[in-house]
């Protein structure tokens, strides 16, 4: 039976912009099905980062007996190691994510680094016994015959939240955006209703995928 939530990603799923953090929809999810959530989100995190996250996890969870929801971020988004792992963003002024953008990044290499997040993290799971699934924070991963779509939810959580504008990291209409109903009176992330709302769609789905019985 499945008794821990893990949860890995970026500030959406780490709560960023909430009072409480038990607000946030891991912790949601978890009271829904009657299991621990561990959410190991971290604001400003890249995929590559929620995946390092996921490999260099220290916790003592008992993944035999847990399901990991990787919430997959800005598909743009980067990250080198220095003293820990940290963001490369598109719309950062450093000079680490100037030249990685001038440079280095084209938008296949987003595409190949996303699938190969997506594998990578299933076959670790695979190694620990615990069952994996996967939502889209915004970004629509690419289809590729390598990727199993069944394990991801069929609607990105800005779709959930009715977000009709395209979202992208480069491209975000910042005061259209925190005039949502999920967002207000917060800049771009959602509010409690928001974090509700995403809680019961991705529970029942959860149940429906793993036919999960509580404790």
């Amino acid at each position: 039976m499945l008794k821990q939530l893990v949860t890995i990603g970026d500030s959406w799923p780490a709560g960023s912009e909430l009072d409480d953090a038990n607000n946030s929809f891991p912790k949601l999810v978890g009271i829904n099905l009657d299991i621990e959530s561990i959410n190991l989100s971290q604001p400003a995190t890249s995929a590559d980062q929620a995946l390092y996250a996921l490999l260099n996890c220290n916790q003592d969870i008992k993944w035999r007996d847990s399901l990991v929801l990787f919430c997959l971020t800005g598909i743009s988004r980067s990250m080198y190691i220095c003293q820990g792992p940290k963001e490369i963003h598109p719309t950062a002024d450093t000079t680490r994510s100037n030249a990685y953008y001038k440079y280095i990044h084209s938008n296949e290499l987003d595409q190949f680094n996303r699938i190969k997040n997506i594998l990578s993290a299933q076959q670790y799971c695979f190694r620990l016994g615990c069952k994996i699934l996967f939502v889209n924070n915004w970004d629509k991963t690419p289809n590729h015959h390598a990727i199993d779509q069944s394990l991801f939810y069929n609607k990105t959580l800005t779709e959930i939240l009715q977000i009709s504008q395209k979202l992208d990291d480069t491209n975000l209409d910042w005061y259209n955006l925190k005039k949502n109903k999920y967002i207000q009176p917060n800049q771009c992330h959602p509010n409690i209703a928001g974090h509700k709302l995403i809680a019961n769609e991705l529970s029942l789905w959860i149940k429906e995928k793993l036919n999960v019985k509580p404790i």
